[in-house]
């Protein structure tokens, strides 16, 4: 195993299904980190803005420097995934 030091960004997501509170979730070998966005105070849009993650120190297996694991980002709604990269 080994220590990690994480910090995760994500700044907007554009042309959203509809004006829906959807939140994003990033995954890293099984570490979670969920994104709300920042509230609007404008009529509703499918647009939205979010922000940075604290530094997160977690452990994971090490394979070698080309081999970080598996990074899913998801953009959710509520439970359920709408897509995933």
């Amino acid at each position: 195993m080994k220590n990690y030091s994480i910090i995760a960004q994500v700044g907007q997501a554009v042309g959203l299904p509809s004006t829906e509170h959807y939140h994003v979730k990033i995954t890293i070998g099984g570490f979670e980190l969920d994104f709300k966005p920042f509230e609007q105070k404008k009529t509703p849009v499918k647009y939205k803005r979010y922000d940075m993650s604290p530094q997160h120190d977690i452990k994971m297996p090490y394979v070698d420097i080309m081999d970080f694991g598996k990074v899913i980002v998801q953009l959710m709604d509520g439970s359920k995934p709408i897509s995933y990269h």
